[in-house]
């Protein structure tokens, strides 16, 4: 059985103080990863560290970027348990995402819908927990059935009852290495 990890973060960010303003969520951020360590981890965000825009499609650290400046980042880490099959569904996925990054931009009319509980969506557009739930979704991993614009961090807790880790997510990554 093969896993994958999504991380879900109360970023500091005033783009996401300003989402948790009207959501009242706990997380405003989402990415999967394909490790516990979380090294291999995916999402929608900012490019540039003291801009809010653009952002797109990147891998993720905990040690660079907007993350590398926090001593305290609150999170969670979830784990679910995929097959083969779904594995390697995801990883096609992941890989096209990969080899076409720059065709991937960030979904901000999305952003607004999920808010308003419209139903837009856009091919190559994503913000992160839409991206993170489209992978899991088209793997036949997870399926909220609600389209995925519909999706933001705190729903993606209906993914997995395990948690890895619930707490500073600095602190986790410091002992995973």
């Amino acid at each position: 059985m093969k896993k994958f990890y999504i991380v879900l973060i109360k970023s500091p960010t005033f783009p996401a103080k300003l989402m948790n303003l009207f959501k009242r969520n706990k997380y405003t951020h989402a990415a999967l990863s394909l490790d516990e360590e979380l090294r291999s981890m995916f999402s929608f965000g900012r490019h540039w560290t003291s801009y809010p825009c653009p952002c797109g499609f990147k891998q993720e650290n905990f040690n660079e970027g907007v993350y590398g400046k926090c001593a305290n980042l609150p999170g969670v880490v979830l784990e679910l348990d995929v097959t083969e099959e779904q594995y390697e569904k995801a990883m096609i996925k992941l890989d096209e995402f990969l080899l076409r990054s720059k065709h991937y931009k960030y979904n901000y009319l999305g952003l607004f819908a999920n808010f308003f509980r419209l139903d837009y969506k856009h091919k190559n557009k994503f913000f992160c927990s839409e991206f993170v739930y489209y992978i899991l979704y088209e793997s036949g991993v997870f399926d909220l059935g609600t389209p995925r614009v519909f999706v933001s961090p705190q729903e993606l807790l209906k993914a997995s009852e395990k948690i890895v880790y619930e707490g500073n997510l600095k602190t986790y990554v410091m002992q995973c290495t």
